[in-house]
């Protein structure tokens, strides 16, 4: 085996978890879907145990990626709408807080790349002022004074 590939030859359990995290999926998420326990799910990405025929079709389906890419690691070029703010590269793994994103996050991320350098610095300037002004909002009171 060449150097190329022991570098490049991925596991069916590594491209599980490529695939999941590109979807923004944690583990219980997957194996919720598929009516397993987490420890079933997790198995089949350290390689202990292998999904079944109908598991691996199940599991195309909630990543959205052909059995067949499952199976390569073939996967393709990864963008921001592809619900992380970052490009993905294989075998970085991104902060968990980008995988987990919500949809208006998500909506937000998208919208600022399409903004010039101007809007950009416009809309960070704003919510820097936003975030000053809950900081220097009063608390609320605990209950009514005693004067």
């Amino acid at each position: 085996m060449n150097e190329y590939t022991k570098i490049n030859k991925r596991t069916l359990g590594e491209n599980l978890k490529e695939a999941r995290i590109r979807k923004g999926l944690l583990q219980a998420d997957v194996a919720q879907a598929l009516h397993l326990e987490r420890s079933t799910y997790t198995s089949y990405e350290t390689g202990r145990t292998s999904p079944s025929p109908e598991t691996l079709f199940r599991l195309s389906q909630i990543f959205d990626t052909p059995v067949s890419i499952l199976l390569s690691g073939d996967f393709p070029p990864f963008t921001v709408s592809d619900s992380h703010s970052a490009p993905y590269s294989p075998g970085v793994t991104a902060p968990p807080l980008v995988h987990r994103l919500q949809p208006d996050e998500r909506e937000l991320l998208i919208r600022y790349k399409k903004l010039s350098p101007e809007q950009k610095a416009r809309l960070l300037a704003l919510t820097r002022h936003m975030e000053e002004e809950c900081e220097n909002e009063p608390s609320p009171q605990a209950g009514p004074s005693a004067e």
